[in-house]
């Protein structure tokens, strides 16, 4: 449970909550901890002490981070999707995170944003944002069952694309539209091989 003498907020860390119990240090010295999660969608378990003082600021890896994009518009997107999936202080959140759309787990932690990078993509110019193919699933990739309902069978589908405005546009529409009437390619993995589909129809 979150505490009012606890900041919100300690620089790039932001408090989730208290580790359940004490851990000692290297000297055998017990300290309270606190679970954090940096700016960059890191994880970070930390002594009370610190975050509360502000000797913690940040998760460490940022950096050190390797991608070099931290000023990118493809960042910039990157952290706004993952922060009105799973910020409630964000003002989308009630339109994103508070309606089940959630943020691949797969693209967080410290190789999180090149692993979005890879399977995403540069965004292609200046008048594409990142949107979602339906828009009832997450940010990342969603499993659409084969019409035989072998629930270990299926088909992973990336459910995330860089679009135009129009295509923005297109995507406003009613809960069960889903992935059809999509002209653009669509990502999919077939055995762990991602291939690229024109016209793809799961059902």
């Amino acid at each position: 449970m979150k505490s009012n003498s606890i900041p919100e907020t300690s620089g790039k860390l932001r408090f989730i909550d208290h580790f359940p119990f004490p851990l000692p240090d290297k000297s055998g010295k017990v300290w309270h901890m606190v679970w954090c999660l940096c700016s960059c969608g890191m994880g970070k378990l930390l002594r009370l002490d610190n975050y509360t003082r502000g000797r913690s600021t940040t998760c460490g890896h940022c950096s050190r981070a390797k991608h070099g994009m931290r000023n990118t518009p493809e960042y910039a997107a990157y952290y706004n999707a993952r922060d009105r999936t799973s910020n409630e202080k964000c003002s989308d959140y009630p339109h994103y995170g508070g309606r089940g759309v959630t943020f691949d787990s797969w693209w967080l932690g410290e190789d999180g944003f090149t692993r979005f990078i890879e399977d995403v993509g540069l965004r292609p110019g200046k008048e594409y944002s990142l949107g979602r193919i339906d828009n009832d699933g997450p940010y990342g990739w969603m499993r659409i069952p084969l019409e035989d309902g072998d629930e270990d069978r299926g088909v992973w589908v990336l459910n995330c694309r860089w679009e135009t405005p129009q295509e923005q546009a297109q995507n406003r529409r009613p809960k069960g539209v889903g992935l059809l009437g999509k002209s653009s390619p669509i990502i999919v993995s077939l055995n762990g091989k991602k291939e690229v589909l024109e016209d793809f129809y799961p059902f």
